[in-house]
């Protein structure tokens, strides 16, 4: 009588998970891709003949599985031997797993393939715990929300590149100009669209040598990530790959894997080039202040330098010319 109520539970469950997965994951999706009727299929096969939004896909499917309770099972390395309920949800939430690493798969976005790849090599292993990071982490957009003064005074627009005295130049340009428009929280793109007279100021950013500024942010949010939850959750949880007890190296490793990559990047190691309006500075300056692996294939300087402190040789080619010797003895020192 026992087994036939959990069987009937589960049941239940089973086609709980289901309608949600198709309502919250699988109809806003038909929609996008121009279907204007109900899938009555089975949904993980329509799913995967499609080519949704990858992104969208992996976010709407990370909050469906932490809504469902499934996430909680997941990471708690629950086995399906475990019991009858606790096995259907397992089996529901690994083939929901399964099903956005098919939408990645078919991205055209090279890290999106890049996480597909080790999502699948991480269910076949049975990690299910990473694999759930993996999806959070794919879920993500780059952050270009840092801060935008506009000032109408002086005509000009500044971009605020994180860990680059950012709040040091905001107070002095704010004490310059008291008048001037502080914008956060906001694209260039939408600071432009509320002040397009601004297309037409001088737009500047300071930059920074990418292995002062990385090291700069490792010093700063793992820290800060070691005695403050919201900073643990905001900085550590989030990116697959990112742990607190992480060394200097470690980090600056990641940064060239496809979780640590520009494509799901926080503004504090995001590359100094996607702040829009970068480019032409960039390459005023030389090659030397980017933050990430160069066409050519070569090692981040932050890696570089991480490696030469550590006493072991570099896996690629040395840093980019150019470096800064004050960059490379803070980040000895």
């Amino acid at each position: 009588m026992l087994r036939q109520d959990l069987r009937r539970r589960a049941s239940s469950r089973v086609v709980r998970i289901v309608r949600d997965v198709r309502t919250v994951l699988l109809d806003p999706l038909l929609a996008d891709a121009g279907h204007g009727r109900r899938c009555d299929t089975v949904y993980f096969e329509r799913l995967a003949a499609m080519k949704p939004d990858a992104r969208d896909a992996a976010r709407v499917a990370y909050r469906l599985l932490r809504r469902t309770g499934l996430a909680g099972a997941l990471s708690s390395g629950g086995q399906r031997d475990a019991g009858l309920l606790q096995g259907t949800r397992h089996v529901a939430g690994v083939e929901t797993l399964r099903l956005v690493g098919r939408c990645l798969a078919a991205s055209a976005t090279v890290e999106h393939r890049a996480v597909a790849i080790a999502l699948a090599a991480a269910l076949d292993a049975g990690n299910h715990a990473a694999a759930l990071e993996m999806v959070a982490t794919a879920g993500l957009r780059p952050d270009l929300r840092a801060e935008k003064i506009v000032s109408r005074r002086y005509g000009f627009l500044w971009i605020c590149n994180p860990k680059v005295a950012s709040r040091s130049i905001m107070s002095a340009l704010r004490s310059a100009d008291p008048d001037a428009e502080l914008f956060r929280e906001q694209t260039l793109s939408e600071v432009a669209a509320a002040r397009p007279e601004a297309r037409h100021y001088v737009s500047f950013a300071f930059v920074r040598h990418p292995c002062a500024r990385t090291f700069s942010c490792y010093a700063d949010k793992h820290t800060l990530a070691r005695s403050q939850t919201a900073a643990q959750r905001y900085f550590i949880e989030r990116f697959h790959g990112v742990r607190r007890a992480m060394s200097f190296v470690e980090f600056s490793r990641w940064l060239n894997t496809a979780c640590g990559s520009d494509a799901f990047a926080d503004r504090h190691w995001l590359s100094q080039q996607p702040f829009a309006g970068l480019h032409r500075l960039l390459r005023a300056f030389g090659c030397g202040l980017g933050s990430r692996v160069s066409p050519r294939g070569s090692a981040t300087p932050a890696v570089a330098a991480a490696e030469s402190q550590s006493g072991r040789p570099a896996s690629r080619e040395p840093a980019e010319r150019g470096g800064d010797p004050v960059a490379e003895a803070t980040v000895r020192g």
